[in-house]
């Protein structure tokens, strides 16, 4: 086969590969059956309310760490506060 051939076979080829293609392609419409609906409006319900969950639970957690680090500052201030009183009667 001479080059000419080859780019011949090639392009028929790409051409049927292109019409076969187009062919096999179908497009529906979305079917408006009401137990669809209803499983979509329920699934996306689902996630809204996972998605608020989680948020709430991570802001609950946040909360409760930053309890916990003011109750560890409060502490070291105190401590503090002891240490340069003894510090002062030592003197």
């Amino acid at each position: 086969m001479t080059a000419v051939q080859l780019l011949i076979f090639f392009f028929k080829r790409s051409e049927k590969l292109n019409s076969i293609r187009k062919l096999s392609i179908t497009f529906h419409d979305v079917p408006s059956y009401p137990i669809l609906i209803i499983g979509s409006i329920g699934m996306e319900l689902a996630r809204a309310v996972f998605w608020g969950n989680i948020k709430s639970i991570s802001i609950r957690l946040l909360k409760k760490s930053l309890q916990k680090k003011k109750a560890l500052i409060k502490e070291q201030k105190e401590l503090n506060e002891r240490l340069e009183k003894k510090d002062l009667k030592n003197l």
